[in-house]
């Protein structure tokens, strides 16, 4: 078999593959539009207490959204990558107008208090700020309680049991359309990536023909992989901010639920552990760098230059920058709580941010040894 029609058959194959996962990243993106109008509507039942009555008929919406992210997830992993091809979707196509439309209509579903349901949970009865809130119907469902703080169990009438189920149920709801809308635009951007890898196919079966040198080859040529001052300062810029910012938090006013949550020691302890044993467990099994996105590389790099995205996250080394934030997040946590003269001050929060410091700093020390991309 010659070489062109070796080339042809590969085409085949991968027009195939391309038109298969087209149809399906399209039907999904339509059942992420359903899911986002029914999640909607969920948030509109859940403005008023008769309504959200009819709110556990719809928890099939919570299994759907997660199966339709992961299913997105696990597709965009298994995209074909080409460097022949371009990077991907451009944002402007990506972020279509009738995408950004139903975005900002998303947003004004999500946002909180439109209906009513406020950020936080209030006061208690004894005018403590309220941490933690449970509550439960008795078996015969005739008699409701509520704990606050995690103290004795009280109980309530049937309406305070009704609206507190309509605030969860609204709190769900907006969740709801946030992860619909996100999974819409995830199967929106695999429908492109797959339409972009019908459009090489026709080309792939004629003879060969000289490839001009394009922008990126030309860019990357001429730069030779050396640092410009604009990505210096970009650089510098960021960890400055992120320094700064951190810092406020020594001036800035405590928090109640932060210096005081109710947490016993077993649970305490998982929080803190938390940190070290995911982002180090991810260290040791992660194939490249978790801030490089290889459809903003492809984009940067077509600008730029090939490997230019690569390099500036090499040089910005955000698993140290995260480290560096969490351990001054930690120190103003701690100091803001002392200062406000806590005598119950619970350091499960300074613990873990603290924890997460450490992780960070050893995850980037881990993926340098085994020489990650990005890292």
């Amino acid at each position: 078999m010659s070489v062109h029609n070796k080339m042809t058959v590969l085409a085949d194959t991968i027009s195939k593959k391309s038109r298969r996962g087209l149809g399906t990243a399209r039907l999904l993106m339509g059942l992420s539009a359903f899911l986002l109008v029914t999640s909607v509507i969920a948030v509109v039942l859940c403005t008023r207490v008769e309504w959200s009555r009819s709110m556990p008929y719809l928890i099939w919406v919570h299994v759907a959204i997660l199966l339709v992210f992961g299913a997105a997830v696990l597709a965009a992993r298994r995209l074909h990558s080409d460097s022949s091809a371009r990077a991907g979707p451009r944002p402007r196509e990506l972020f279509a107008p009738w995408v950004v439309v139903v975005a900002l209509a998303s947003i004004a579903a999500a946002a909180p208090n439109w209906t009513g349901t406020p950020v936080g949970m209030g006061k208690s009865p004894d005018g403590n700020k309220v941490t933690s809130r449970h509550w439960h119907s008795s078996a015969d469902g005739t008699r409701f309680y509520e704990s606050i703080n995690r103290g004795a169990p009280t109980q309530i009438s049937r309406a305070e049991y009704e609206e507190l189920e309509r605030g969860n149920f609204a709190a769900f709801a907006r969740v709801w359309v946030l992860f619909s809308f996100i999974s819409l635009v995830m199967w929106r951007f695999i429908a492109l990536r797959r339409q972009d890898e019908l459009l090489p196919v026709a080309r792939a079966s004629e003879p060969d023909t000289p490839v001009p040198e394009d922008r990126t080859t030309r860019e990357s040529s001429s730069t030779n992989g050396e640092p410009g001052w604009q990505s210096t300062a970009a650089i510098a810029s960021i960890w400055c901010l992120t320094i700064v910012s951190n810092m406020f938090g020594f001036v800035a006013a405590p928090d109640d639920m932060v210096c005081a949550m109710p947490m016993s020691s077993q649970m305490a302890t998982l929080v803190v552990a938390m940190p070290l044993v995911f982002f180090v467990g991810m260290a040791l099994f992660t194939k490249r760098s978790p801030f490089l996105s290889p459809w903003l590389a492809g984009l940067v790099d077509e600008k730029f230059g090939i490997g230019s995205c690569e390099r500036f996250v090499v040089r910005l080394r955000p698993l140290l920058l995260f480290a560096a934030a969490g351990l001054l997040g930690a120190a103003a946590t701690a100091f803001s709580c002392w200062r406000s003269g806590a005598g119950d001050m619970n350091w499960t929060a300074p613990l873990f941010l603290a924890s997460g410091s450490i992780a960070f700093a050893i995850a980037h020390f881990v993926m340098r040894f085994r020489r990650v991309p990005g890292v």
